[in-house]
């Protein structure tokens, strides 16, 4: 029935060489983004070389910036007196029961209340919902509002008010 030879499959030479084509061409792909990645690293790592020297700097300049000064003035001064001035009252906080307005600050921690969910007509208001707020969260065992942010901007700040 046979010849007695067996059969051989060989795929056409153009799918070898496809193959191959495409193998070579992901292998140097590989190769470019590895060598891309090591010029990347070697940046940041410069960066933050430079970035610590100039910290030292600055912080060698300020001591001796707040070193000179003082030794000169402290050989010329009288020894220092005996009477101690009191330590300034601490600042006003929100546990106290007041709000203090500072304008042009910028906070960072956990919102409590979201400023849409808490819309106020004006900063005394606001500020009375946070002690609100405070004192429904002690009785939870939960911290509560410390600091409010009002905005007073017509508009609305980040296009809410």
């Amino acid at each position: 029935m046979g010849t007695g030879s067996t059969f051989r499959y060989r795929p056409p030479i153009w799918l070898v060489t496809c193959t191959l084509v495409a193998l070579g061409g992901l292998a140097l792909f590989l190769r470019t983004l590895n060598a891309q990645q090591a010029v990347a690293q070697a940046a940041a790592q410069e960066q933050y070389e430079r970035r610590q020297l100039k910290a030292k700097a600055a912080a060698a300049s300020l001591a001796d910036a707040a070193v000179n000064p003082v030794a000169a003035v402290a050989t010329s001064l009288s020894p220092p007196s005996t009477t101690l001035l009191p330590p300034p009252p601490p600042p006003p906080s929100p546990a106290d029961g007041q709000c203090v307005e500072r304008p042009h600050m910028e906070y960072d921690g956990d919102v409590m209340i979201w400023g849409t969910n808490n819309i106020q007509p004006d900063p005394a208001a606001c500020c009375e919902s946070c002690h609100k707020q405070r004192k429904r969260a002690e009785e939870r065992g939960e911290r509560g509002c410390s600091v409010w942010v009002f905005c007073g901007k017509e508009g609305g700040c980040s296009g809410t008010q």
